[in-house]
């Protein structure tokens, strides 16, 4: 099975999430390889939601369609990165 990995990032100028990194294969078992080596817990996998941010073109904003599910995502991880590191504010 060839691997496939995106990553996305909260575009503040924009308002809205983009698709900032794209791999396969070798390139993208490097970056989880990476990514499970630290202590970041931002690796999330998900073949359906991979698939249709596959589609989404590098540094272009997530598709409409996609944006509710991208904001929940993302403030799930703010909030698991921050009860990770000690502040319990939410």
């Amino acid at each position: 099975m060839v691997r496939k990995v995106v990553g996305i990032e909260y575009d503040a100028d924009v308002g809205a999430p983009k698709v900032t990194v794209k791999a396969v294969g070798k390139a993208a078992e490097s970056i989880i390889e990476e990514r499970r080596a630290t202590d970041d817990k931002r690796l999330v996998e998900n073949k359906e939601l991979l698939d249709a941010l596959f589609s989404v073109p590098l540094d272009d904003i997530v598709d409409d369609s996609l944006f509710e599910v991208i904001a929940i995502l993302l403030v799930h991880i703010y909030d698991l990165n921050s009860f990770l590191k000690g502040n319990n504010a939410t």
